[in-house]
């Protein structure tokens, strides 16, 4: 049932002020792009050129109307006679084109076109259009726009897509009210019409989004910001009765039963005293399942899952976050491996992605190491143990296991996979038959399954060299920025934890980031050289690493044998060769 169709007939401000709170709306801080026009129209409009105001469009109704006109149809050109028609219906066609002209100049003069280069608007003696090709920003443009990827992009759940999720979010920031709002130019019935039709369309996008976003957040047990979006879409809809059972359920687990229960109130006498009308059926039973604590879907996810807990915070890799993140949220790329040299830190990011994708699967994400598991022979029992199966004691067969995995919708992280490649047709097999269940390992080696989408991970981004040779205080002089690239920052960040007092001086920067260079930026690397801060001056471990890494060595308990120096990673993946393979990489040191 849809309350909207008498709203207009009503006054809605009293109803406004107890469903969205007394506090003003939520404003948004976008931060806008830089361009030389930048067009933000809907809410209040404003117009600017290279960052200042055109103070000009505000006198002239029409003439603002008109750019947005244009810009808004940027995609066809307009005939200056249809324009004409459009703007000025009631004048002769003469004098329609005549004000046509004089107000095209008065815009492109407003606008700065003649300085524009390449100018904003095309115009010849028949057709006028906005060029798309110029330097400008439109805000309707990048709101659909970001709409329109979201409805394109082929995810399993809107909430399990942090990419959409977020792209909705920077929409409906974009979307500060109607198009145009509180300008209506006079004059122009056709023109009056297309105006309540642009509103109308975009103002059902946003609600959409808005509707979309409170919904994710609330399934992803985020009820803050399902409230607030709740809300938002009330302010734009306000006898929207299910934008209203989610502003419920959120305010449920944010603030409790009581909170939700007293506004449901407020609500429901808001809805007879502007509209006569009582609340729907499922309104009611919503609330009843508040009132009676039955309502078990605004209970936040706790995953099942046990995940290891790792002991640092987590630096760089931003980019490989992001590409990560997108895979596992699509319906198309269902094994994911993570392969590259030992130490490059395939577990600690493997773990990150865990704890970011822990709210966003139904039946929780799953970490299973496969370190100590001494041939593919025991991958499934692994994957039992990893996935807390009762076994009776026996080993667990196959065809158990995939029927547990069968109607899950989980996802599955295996780590350390690169000596049990003979067991990778396990993979297939689930993925095959439980088709709700995503893969991600970790490897040394690509598996070279079919399907397999297979990220490199290279080492964390190092500052580039300085030129010429390093020298103290170089890279300062420089002007690059040393410290913002990963490498560096887990440099000092490991080094912290040895001696507490240390930072970056102009005198040990350049040689930071030196040795950050030599160990190409492997993570362990860093940490092993980071190590020895405490008692010897960056330069000098510098200089040792360079003359051989194999002064890099550790010998802490926690760190396993492989990890104890890099000679050992690169002996643990030589010793997973064949005889064959070894012997041609034997022949191959000859060379530099």
């Amino acid at each position: 049932m849809a309350h909207l169709a008498i709203v207009y007939h009503i006054s809605v401000t009293q109803a406004l002020r107890i469903m969205v709170g007394t506090s003003p709306f939520f404003e948004t801080h976008s931060v806008l792009p830089t361009a030389r026009l930048t067009l933000s129209l809907l809410g209040p409009p404003r117009v600017l050129v290279n960052g200042e105001a055109v103070m000009e469009l505000k006198k002239s109704q029409k003439a603002l109307t008109l750019l947005t006109y244009l810009a808004v149809e940027a995609h066809r050109s307009h005939r200056r006679s249809a324009l004409a028609t459009l703007f000025w219906p009631d004048r002769p066609e003469k004098q329609a084109l005549r004000n046509l002209r004089q107000m095209l100049l008065r815009l492109r003069r407003a606008i700065g076109d003649g300085e524009a280069d390449p100018p904003h608007l095309l115009a010849d003696p028949q057709t006028i259009q906005f060029n798309r090709r110029s330097d400008y920003w439109l805000d309707v443009a990048a709101f659909t726009t970001l709409l329109a990827n979201t409805r394109r992009h082929r995810h399993r759940r809107l909430e399990a897509c942090l990419t959409c999720v977020s792209q909705l979010a920077q929409a409906v920031e974009y979307y500060r009210g109607d198009l145009l709002a509180n300008l209506h130019p006079a004059g122009s019935l056709p023109l009056d019409e297309w105006l309540l039709v642009e509103r109308e369309q975009l103002g059902q996008q946003a609600c959409a989004a808005l509707d979309a976003l409170a919904g994710a957040y609330l399934s992803r047990g985020e009820p803050q910001a399902a409230r607030r979006y709740a809300r938002r879409l009330l302010h734009l809809d306000p006898w929207n009765e299910a934008a209203q059972q989610l502003l419920l359920r959120a305010l449920t687990l944010s603030d409790g039963r009581n909170a939700a229960l007293q506004h449901y109130q407020e609500f429901r006498q808001a809805l007879a005293d502007e509209l006569g009308l009582e609340p729907e059926d499922e309104t009611l039973a919503l609330v009843e399942r508040i009132r009676t604590g039955m309502l078990p879907d605004t209970q936040p996810h706790t995953p099942v899952a046990l995940l290891p807990t790792p002991a640092t915070p987590f630096v760089g890799r931003e980019a490989e976050r992001k590409q990560l993140a997108d895979r596992l949220a699509g319906r198309d790329r269902r094994l994911l491996t993570i392969y590259g040299p030992g130490g490059s830190g395939k577990t600690r990011l493997a773990l990150e992605i865990a704890a970011e994708q822990a709210p966003l699967w139904y039946d929780d994400v799953w970490f299973v190491p496969l370190a100590g598991v001494p041939a593919a022979e025991g991958l499934v029992d692994a994957l039992a143990a990893g996935l807390h199966l009762q076994t009776t004691g026996r080993p667990l067969e196959v065809e158990q296991l995939i029927d547990f995995l069968q109607a899950k919708e989980l996802l599955l992280i295996l780590d350390s996979f690169e000596h049990l490649t003979a067991g990778a047709l396990l993979l297939q097999d689930i993925l095959r038959r439980a088709p709700e269940v995503r893969i991600l390992v970790t490897s040394r080696a690509r598996l070279g399954l079919r399907g397999e989408w297979a990220m490199p991970l290279p080492g964390l981004d190092v500052p580039p060299p300085p030129h010429p040779s390093p020298s103290e205080g170089e890279g300062a002089r420089e002007g690059v920025d040393v410290e913002s690239y990963s490498a560096v920052q887990l440099f000092v960040q490991s080094v912290r934890r040895v001696a507490p007092d240390f930072g970056l001086s102009p005198q040990n920067l350049p040689h930071a980031a030196r040795i950050c260079r030599l160990v190409a930026g492997l993570p362990l690397g860093i940490e092993l050289a980071a190590a020895w801060v405490r008692l010897f001056p960056c330069r000098q471990i510098a200089d040792v690493v360079e003359q051989s890494l194999d002064s890099l060595r550790s010998t802490r308990p926690e760190v396993p044998e492989r990890q104890h120096s890099l000679r050992a990673t690169f002996e643990y993946s030589y010793g997973l060769l064949s005889e064959r393979e070894q012997s041609l990489f034997d022949r191959l040191s000859v060379f530099r």
